[in-house]
């Protein structure tokens, strides 16, 4: 396994928020996700991850039988402490289903299906320069599914991640302490039922986004010294952070966002994720 060797928060460092089903930095010594499961009785169990740093699917088929297992906590292994958590019952989204581990591409996935996990507030940016990825796969092409957000009224805006309005692409997209909203839509046709891997590069006056290595097609650009906010915000996996309607029906695999002094190239992220799920 790639995560053992080159854990991705060890080989880019300054991370902010990072939620994934394998084990991103070596220094990070708590579990994956804390799962409900249905039956045989209703219980709640950490599943940690295996010595190759995979989830550790075993200990989650034991503990979950021939039952459904949710994710009530999704944990942070960025050091900060910023878990995403959903406390109702009706909302957590499922990891195991009738006895088996949810997989997308060989790898293990949280499935949201209207469901969503927040965070408390944060602010992310504290070193200027932002870099978000995710791996995430949608059921299907709806306008305005969002897989993740910090996103708000005024003075709340950070980033969001979601199918755009006229359901062609994929956008991601960052508010800038200008005003301005740069945002970058996927070139291809959005597709249900695909894997994709998203990296992004926000940086002063400038952006740069991914969408399974493919460059996206920009529109609105930063003024030459703005730089990408830092307002303090709840982060949602799962749906925009304004609202219960923009919720995904898909899975999320990994979520992960840094602050640096000098962002790190998206290019060389996304290439690393990719060793490990194999999207492009």
């Amino acid at each position: 396994s790639e995560v053992a060797t080159l854990p991705l928060l060890n080989t880019y460092t300054g991370g902010q928020a990072a939620y994934s089903l394998r084990k991103l930095n070596s220094s990070y010594t708590g579990a994956a996700i804390n799962v409900r499961r249905t039956s045989p009785t209703a219980a709640s169990q950490d599943i940690g991850f295996t010595a190759a740093g995979d989830l550790d699917v075993g200990a989650l088929s034991t503990f979950c039988g021939s039952g459904d297992g949710f994710v009530q906590t999704w944990y942070d292994q960025s050091g900060n402490g910023r878990n995403a958590t959903q406390a109702s019952q009706t909302l957590q989204p499922k990891i195991f289903s009738s006895g088996f581990t949810l997989y997308v591409n060989s790898k293990p996935a949280v499935y949201f299906d209207g469901d969503y996990l927040d965070t408390s507030a944060f602010a992310p940016n504290p070193n200027h320069e932002v870099n978000l990825a995710g791996v995430v796969q949608f059921d299907n092409v709806t306008s305005r599914q969002s897989a993740a957000s910090q996103w708000g009224g005024s003075g709340q805006q950070n980033f969001f991640f979601q199918m755009q309005e006229a359901v062609v692409h994929l956008r991601m997209g960052y508010r800038y302490d200008d005003g301005s909203l740069p945002y970058e839509d996927q070139v291809a046709t959005v597709a249900a039922d695909t894997q994709y891997l998203m990296s992004a590069q926000f940086e002063q006056g400038d952006i740069h986004v991914l969408y399974n290595n493919v460059a996206g097609s920009q529109t609105n650009t930063p003024g030459s010294s703005a730089r990408p906010n830092n307002n303090s915000r709840a982060l949602r996996l799962g749906g925009l952070s304004t609202n219960t309607t923009q919720l995904m029906s898909g899975f999320v695999q990994e979520w992960v966002m840094w602050s640096n002094s000098s962002a790190h190239d998206h290019g060389e992220i996304s290439t690393n994720i990719n060793d490990y799920y194999d999207v492009y």
